[in-house]
């Protein structure tokens, strides 16, 4: 306890202590520092300046499992803040993840759009695309305006049971609709721009880290033997709901398997 680690060569590690610096030379560490989410717990990312130092270069820390920002107009958000939007699909140009989002103040956050997350960080200018109304076909929700000439917004909520939150939004970003066609096309391809990530200490997860060729396959750093990494400390990601438990005790398991095995060799 109250042990921070400050320094890491091949055969030592070195660290800040209540009476001091303090060096121990181990015959194999295991580092498992986590990412930079969460800094209340001591996940704060530190650790990539000490490794740098060590010759370990980092790919930087991002957040991953996060909400995301988007410019919504101040006089809506009364409207549509805490609003959810259910049974749609999310997508951008390579990946489709069906589910629920809940409109925030800032923005959107939600199961689909944590899964989007990389997708979305490689994009020049990051787009969400949403239907609405995964279940119909655009000839579909057209049939079911037939008869209706006009205020198509508003009939849209009682026909096709979309959420006055969503029809307030599709008029912004692309109202006026002179047809039901119109609507229909881009209710089933509502596209909202999003500008960025929310702050990495709101986020679920980190992305980067440790870059893959650093690493041997048994976790060990290839410029420090002896030395092995787990957890998201090394560059994967994966999506929230028990993915990222299983990342982390499936490489802790092969770091510590492959610790053994170091040290049984090297005997």
């Amino acid at each position: 306890m109250h042990h921070q680690l400050t320094a890491l060569e091949q055969s030592s590690a070195t660290f800040s202590t209540p009476i001091g610096p303090k060096m121990i030379t181990p015959s194999a560490i295991i580092l498992a520092l986590g990412g930079a989410s969460w800094p209340q717990t001591g996940s704060d990312g530190n650790w990539t300046k000490t490794l740098n130092q060590a010759g370990i270069p980092i790919n930087p820390l991002s957040p991953a499992n996060c909400g995301w920002e988007t410019n919504w107009p101040h006089h809506l958000i009364p409207q549509i803040e805490a609003q959810p939007i259910k049974n749609i699909i999310a997508s951008t140009p390579d990946l489709k993840a069906p589910g629920e989002l809940m409109i925030t103040k800032y923005g959107l956050e939600g199961g689909p759009i944590y899964l989007l997350g990389p997708s979305l960080r490689s994009m020049p200018q990051p787009t969400l695309t949403l239907d609405l109304k995964p279940t119909f076909s655009i000839e579909q929700l057209t049939r079911k305006m037939e008869s209706a000439r006009k205020n198509f917004l508003r009939e849209s909520i009682q026909r096709w049971k979309l959420p006055i939150a969503a029809t307030l939004l599709l008029e912004h970003f692309h109202g006026p609709f002179e047809s039901a066609s119109q609507l229909a096309h881009h209710t089933k391809s509502f596209k909202i721009p999003l500008q960025q990530p929310r702050p990495i200490d709101e986020a679920i997860s980190s992305a980067g880290g440790i870059p893959w060729p650093q690493i041997t396959p048994n976790l060990m750093l290839k410029k420090l033997p002896g030395t092995f990494v787990a957890g998201e400390m090394i560059d994967w990601e994966a999506p929230t709901g028990g993915y990222l438990l299983q990342g982390a005790f499936a490489s802790g398991t092969i770091a510590a398997q492959s610790a053994i095995k170091y040290l049984q060799t090297n005997e």
